[in-house]
């Protein structure tokens, strides 16, 4: 009987034996998804915030470029306006070129005011209101590195610049 007994008992120790590895087998497999399920969750987690960072990027561009569109806008405008009084205003700085470089600045700002301006208005040619040749013939750089190069930061000394450097010959400057 108590081999009996001991057969029954080995058997369901076996039982329990064989259920046992299936269990740690399926808490391997568990585990080994777990695993991977973690793994997956992190990955998403990073893209997820890249795609925050993305999104957050985008958003500063798309608000930067927005900024520019008006800014783009109102160029526009500026030299459609501008487009309709470029004769008047070629023809000024053509004048101020040929025929200012002999005179002083009092008497340039006179002849253009005065005379060039006037004429223009007579002859129904628009000009802009307000021109300043100097900033229609050079640059802000420009003048600074005529200023860095010694040349006085006077209107009159600008224009003598401007004479010396748009002119095709030697200029006469006063």
């Amino acid at each position: 009987e108590l081999n009996a007994s001991q057969a029954q008992t080995e058997a369901e120790l076996s039982k329990l034996n064989s259920t046992l590895q299936k269990l740690n087998s399926e808490l391997s497999e568990l585990r080994k998804g777990y695993k991977e399920a973690n793994e997956e969750l992190s990955d998403l987690q990073l893209q997820a915030a890249q795609m925050e960072k993305r999104l957050n990027a985008a958003s500063t561009l798309i608000g930067g470029l927005t900024g520019e569109k008006s800014r783009w806008g109102a160029d526009i405008e500026k030299l459609s306006s501008s487009r309709s009084m470029l004769v008047g205003d070629s023809l000024l700085a053509a004048s101020f070129i040929s025929y200012m470089g002999a005179f002083t600045a009092d008497y340039r700002h006179n002849l253009i005011e005065n005379t060039f301006i006037d004429d223009l208005k007579r002859r129904p040619i628009p000009v802009t209101s307000n021109l300043k040749v100097d900033n229609m013939l050079t640059t802000d750089s420009e003048v600074q590195r005529w200023n860095a190069d010694g040349l006085p930061a006077d209107k009159h000394s600008v224009q003598n610049g401007i004479l010396t450097t748009s002119g095709n010959r030697f200029p006469l400057c006063i």
